[in-house]
């Protein structure tokens, strides 16, 4: 079988630091209700950085452990072919690199039915959907179709920023049956995380105090990542002061040192 590139399969870094907050495991509920149709098109929505890799990443874990055949992929700056590649690889389609595109999609769909035959559950998350090329879009609109005229058990579950939802395949949003929307942490939540965030890291000798955790809330914008890059510089920036105090001049100045945002 052939290796795929790992720049195609995007898994989430911060899947060890991921904090349940209520909008995250509402969707992943979402996602986990859709999956159990067996044949469903899902949409996950939101903001750049506020955890829809994240949750893409979870999911298909989840997935797999339960014995389905997913195929996570970023469809962000890859062609036709890779996508192909990847969505077979994943679904245990004997792929190659020297097949050429009709090749790989005639061993990926045969593979889909197959799958559906033997009844194990097919799952397709497809991240980043708004970036992609114009022939990925096609080529997904396209399996989706085939499975929909073979009766192929195929889950699609496709991630994008909130603000490009014109850019999407007009067929593929008449398809959606459910949109999941996630959004910024509230100030609760982003606290939440950094309590949780800082005892992962051994941090007994530092902590966030109330002033400091509403500064880099409000900093951060409470996108999920930034918060999370800006509590890993602050922390950085802690361990040079002489108590080791997480402040907020501390998150201030480790804001200064990041620049993100700007």
């Amino acid at each position: 079988m052939a290796v795929v590139s790992s720049r195609i399969a995007k898994p989430s870094r911060a899947a060890e630091d991921y904090y349940p907050s209520v909008l995250h495991e509402e969707a992943l509920a979402r996602l986990a209700y859709l999956a159990e149709k067996g044949t469903a098109c899902g949409l996950l929505l939101g903001p750049a950085g506020c955890g829809k890799s994240l949750v893409l990443s979870l999911f298909s874990q989840k997935q797999r452990q339960s014995g389905a055949a997913v195929a996570a992929v970023s469809a962000l700056g890859v062609s036709a072919s890779e996508v192909l590649m990847a969505i077979g690889a994943a679904w245990g389609a004997d792929v190659r690199t020297a097949d050429d595109q009709p090749q790989q999609w005639k061993k990926t769909t045969d593979r889909l039915r197959v799958l559906s035959l033997d009844q194990v559950p097919v799952v397709l998350l497809m991240d980043d959907l708004n970036q992609a090329q114009d022939e990925v879009a096609v080529m997904l609109d396209r399996l989706q179709a085939l499975a929909e005229t073979n009766g192929a058990n195929l889950v699609l579950i496709a991630a994008a920023d909130d603000r490009c939802q014109g850019m999407l395949s007009p067929r593929l949003l008449s398809r959606v049956e459910l949109r999941v929307e996630l959004d910024v942490w509230s100030p609760a939540e982003s606290c939440g995380f950094l309590e949780q965030w800082l005892q992962r890291q051994g941090g007994d000798d530092q902590r966030f105090d109330n002033q400091a955790m509403e500064v880099l809330h409000d900093l951060a914008e409470g996108i999920p990542r930034r918060i999370r890059q800006l509590a890993e510089l602050t922390l950085l920036a802690g361990t040079r002061t002489a108590d080791g105090n997480l402040s907020e001049e501390v998150v201030g100045a480790a804001y200064d040192e990041l620049n993100i945002g700007r």
